[in-house]
């Protein structure tokens, strides 16, 4: 029985990238497909799902870990939960500093003509000794001393923030409920983007059976519809490096909705990259599984110096 493909099953275009050799010597290689739009889609609504399932489980008060996080907050001292609430935190604030630099007059001035008068030195050329250079870099250094102090004013009141609420136990309490809920909506979040990065790894990884010839791949044999991985759960068990070497051919890669599936058959050739090695035909290697950690299993606030 002939195997069903999706039309968009079909779009191939990507790159070869090259992983070792096998024990024979043969380089081992696999195809990095570019994601069509509705594979971007797909990618998505997966991610969205895992975190919305981490955050339920997340959301029970019998869950090991959010009961073991919360145990170790009710412990701290007082210095120790607001450093605690201030990490989870963190983000939020670094985005309020920024609303306050953009809003600063003297800040915005200081940027537009450091962009300004830096693009037209650089067009000219000028030398490093250039005294207009040193004009450039001291607004330079305004800017980075000034954002230092928005963000650090935005950490001041936060920090004063849970003080204030804490006082009593009510209050002490309330704060390690918004610590908690900060926590949980922290770690779904890594779990959305572990679950992307591992649907988008599973739809761009294709079978790869390229042979060199000479200082050229042929692609004659190979059929790069085909993915290696028959599920996301899989790609845990791949070695960090490839995944590293997929996340970069990806993250400079994008393929529109219009061409998603303008393609009537693989492609027969394209480019390497990375070093090439003479060898014969080379073969996908299945790697050895290693273990892995759910994210946020183990950041838990900790008490800073």
């Amino acid at each position: 029985m002939s195997r069903l493909v999706r039309l968009t099953d079909l779009w191939v275009e990507g790159e070869m990238v090259e992983f070792g050799n096998d024990p024979f010597g043969s380089p081992v290689c696999v195809w990095v497909n570019h994601l069509n739009s509705f594979e971007k889609e797909d990618v998505r609504r997966a991610a969205a799902a895992a975190q919305r399932e981490y955050l339920i489980q997340l959301r029970d008060p019998e869950d090991p870990d959010r009961a073991g996080f919360e145990e170790r907050l009710r412990d701290m001292t007082e210095d120790d939960l607001v450093r605690a609430g201030m990490a989870e935190y963190a983000d939020e604030d670094f985005m309020l500093a920024q609303d306050d630099m953009e809003a600063d007059e003297k800040y915005r001035e200081d940027n537009a003509y450091v962009i300004e008068r830096s693009g037209q030195l650089e067009e000219e050329k000028a030398d490093e000794g250039d005294p207009r250079w040193l004009v450039v870099n001291a607004a330079r250094d305004r800017i980075l001393q000034a954002r230092a102090d928005f963000y650090r004013r935005r950490a001041s009141d936060r920090d004063q923030s849970l003080r204030d609420a804490g006082r009593d136990d009510m209050g002490r309490n309330d704060v390690i409920k918004q610590i908690v809920d900060r926590w949980m909506e922290r770690l779904a979040w890594m779990e959305y983007l572990t679950e992307q990065a591992a649907a988008e790894i599973h739809f761009a990884l294709r079978d790869c059976r390229a042979i060199k010839v000479g200082d050229v791949w042929d692609h004659e044999h190979c059929d790069h519809s085909v993915k290696l991985t028959k599920s996301r759960a899989e790609i845990k068990k791949l070695p960090d490096p490839l995944i590293q070497k997929v996340k970069w051919v990806l993250d400079n890669s994008s393929v529109s909705l219009r061409d998603a599936g303008n393609s009537g058959a693989p492609a027969s050739s394209s480019g390497s990259s990375g070093p090439q090695k003479s060898a014969e035909e080379s073969t996908p290697s299945i790697p050895v599984e290693t273990s892995g950690v759910r994210p946020g299993h183990s950041a838990t606030p900790s008490p800073a110096p």
